[in-house]
């Protein structure tokens, strides 16, 4: 279920993505993390970006500025 969401997501910033974004060169597998580490609280979670979930993450921008632009934030249904 997790991974069809996650493929779901992905899929739709697929259009904000720009060549600039990605790396050089691409690989067919990759994970969102480079590095993650928790604190000795777990409460706490210190992660690296891989260069494929960079540019995710610059198109994920890309959207929500044009969206936000445009007037179309709509309210998160999550906060901390």
């Amino acid at each position: 279920m997790f991974q069809q969401s996650l493929q779901t997501f992905v899929d739709g910033l697929r259009p904000w993505l720009e060549p600039q974004d990605g790396p050089t060169t691409p690989r067919a597998l990759f994970t969102l993390f480079e590095q993650c580490a928790f604190d000795e609280t777990n409460d706490n979670i210190t992660v690296v970006l891989s260069a494929e979930a960079e540019a995710l993450f610059r198109a994920w921008l890309r959207r929500n500025k044009v969206a936000g632009d445009a007037g179309l934030n709509t309210a998160h249904a999550w906060s901390n």
